[in-house]
């Protein structure tokens, strides 16, 4: 299980999960006294019921090699995997469930989905036209576009790159579908104070070790974000 993704959901899943971060960090937010928070730890706690039963020594590997063998009927993963899994079995079918924090089904129809990284060109590189042309190349040329959507699998982020199924594979068709219908929400480690997100997993981890209880979870999420977020 990843924690990165679970404990997003306890932020995307906010009213308004920038306004709910500013507000932790200015000290008006607390973990354990709201409710999202509150629901996304019993997400967390069906999650680990129904998991195998070594979690916290499975890594990304075993657990993608597990899933694509049958072994585990879910994973808590992405579009990113599709290459790995189609490596090991071609022939999967595969889909992308929400991850919903409550019963209501209206709001929980959702995928989390973001941009992980982007292209940039150093202001001072001596070869800032060379760069431009290579990335307008990337994204107009038939060799471009081919092996971003065919080699790398990545969701094209242009109109005029066409994104088939064949080429981004079920899974990445699955985003494409959610994302085109609004039903997506965002990804927000980035908006964490630097080392939060390592300081998550280290008491999510403990958590589940039964090194713990949740109250003190919750404790030290806010003593490290606390800690964190002082300029």
């Amino acid at each position: 299980m990843e924690t990165a993704h679970n404990i997003n959901a306890a932020f995307a899943c906010q009213q308004d999960p920038a306004a709910f971060i500013q507000q932790l960090n200015e000290g008006s937010a607390k973990f354990a006294a709201d409710p999202v928070v509150q629901q996304w730890s019993d997400l967390l706690e069906l999650t680990l019921e129904y998991s195998n039963p070594n979690p916290l020594t499975t890594d990304y590997n075993t657990q993608v090699i597990l899933f694509a063998s049958g072994q585990a009927a879910m994973m808590q993963q992405g579009n990113w995997t599709q290459g790995q899994l189609d490596g090991i079995d071609p022939d999967l079918d595969l889909g992308l469930l929400p991850m919903p924090i409550d019963d209501t089904s209206e709001d929980n129809d959702v995928l989390f989905a973001g941009v992980p990284n982007n292209w940039v060109i150093n202001k001072n590189s001596p070869v800032k036209e060379e760069a431009k042309t290579f990335l307008n190349w990337l994204v107009s040329s038939e060799t471009g576009r081919r092996y971003i959507t065919e080699e790398f699998q990545f969701i094209p982020a242009f109109d005029s790159i066409e994104g088939k199924e064949e080429d981004l594979g079920a899974l990445g068709i699955e985003v494409l579908k959610y994302t085109d219908a609004g039903q997506a929400l965002t990804w927000n480690w980035f908006r964490f104070p630097s080392g939060m997100s390592g300081e998550f997993a280290s008491s999510i981890q403990a958590y589940i070790g039964g090194k713990i209880t949740k109250p003190e979870m919750y404790e030290q999420f806010q003593q490290n974000w606390d800690n964190l977020s002082v300029e």
